[in-house]
């Protein structure tokens, strides 16, 4: 493991892991020395199942349909709700700091109806996950082939976390998810 990469010992929050099961998640520390190119998220290509990762409104579980590895996450919306999200947050950002988060998405091949339209963000949060700025790249029309989505954002003062997110909308509907990740961009 990278000495620079450090997990918090307080539960963040409680999600859903690869067979169902409740999985502790964890804040990836980025450090503020973390170097251009390292790999900051837990559990990028979910070759782990979607641990590490929270949802919003939304399940969670393993899928073999994969872009690269074995696995990927297959990420739904709960019945009845209309806005769901699946994230990744990381504390320890450096201020003027420039952070590269992308993903790979595509539609899911099960009965569920497809996400329409599922929007990658990177989120600036200070100490009370309030935001202080965005990065919302344009959303993506999903078909079975895998899409790439990434955006750039540089850290503003006040940041205490960057999260990398994707939501999307519309009870029912499904999108996968593989070869996720953040990185400090020179």
């Amino acid at each position: 493991m990278l000495g620079w990469r450090v997990f918090l010992a307080a539960i963040v929050t409680t999600v859903l892991g690869c067979h169902g099961e409740a999985v502790d998640a964890v804040i990836a520390d980025a450090g503020h020395d973390a170097p251009a190119g390292v790999e900051l998220l837990n559990n990028p290509g979910f070759e782990l199942g979607c641990a590490a990762w929270e949802t919003g409104e939304a399940t969670a579980e393993e899928s073999t349909i994969a872009r690269s590895g074995s696995r990927s996450c297959r990420v739904c919306a709960m019945p009845g709700v209309g806005a769901y999200f699946f994230s990744q947050a990381v504390e320890g950002v450096a201020v003027g700091t420039k952070y590269l988060g992308e993903a790979w998405l595509r539609a899911d091949d099960g009965a569920a109806g497809v996400a329409p339209d599922p929007t990658g963000r990177l989120e600036l949060l200070d100490k009370n996950m309030d935001q202080i700025d965005i990065a919302e790249v344009g959303t993506l029309a999903l078909d079975k082939t895998w899409k790439r989505t990434s955006a750039l954002i540089t850290v503003k003062p006040g940041t205490d976390k960057l999260r990398l997110e994707f939501w999307s909308h519309g009870p029912g509907t499904c999108f996968l998810i593989d070869d996720a990740s953040l990185r400090v961009v020179p």
